[in-house]
C-alpha cells in the first residue's frame, strides 16, 4: 500500500482538499490513525502502525488521485 484514504471529515480537520485540487499534508502516523472517527480497516491500520513514531508526508494530485486518496511520498522523525 502506498496510498492512504482520508474521508471528508479528516480532510476538513487537516485542512486539505478531499477532491478537485492538489493537496499536501505532513502528519504524525498515530495522529492520522486516530483521526478516523469510524476507524481504519485492518489493512490501513497495519500500514499506519508500521510507520511507528514518525511523520508521514502525503500528497494528492487531482488528475492522478481519486477523491480522498493521498500518496505517501516520505517519512521523517521530526517536523518543523
Amino acid at each position: 500500500m502506498e496510498k492512504i484514504y482520508l474521508d471528508r471529515q479528516q480532510c476538513e480537520r487537516f485542512e486539505v482538499p478531499y477532491t478537485s485540487s492538489d493537496g499536501e499534508l505532513i502528519v504524525h502516523a498515530s495522529t492520522l490513525l486516530e483521526s478516523k472517527w469510524s476507524g481504519y480497516d485492518s489493512e490501513h491500520t497495519e500500514y499506519l502502525q508500521g510507520f511507528g513514531d514518525v511523520y508521514v508526508h502525503l500528497v494528492r494530485n487531482d488528475i492522478e488521485d481519486s477523491p480522498g486518496w493521498f500518496r505517501v511520498v516520505d517519512t521523517c522523525n521530526s517536523f518543523g
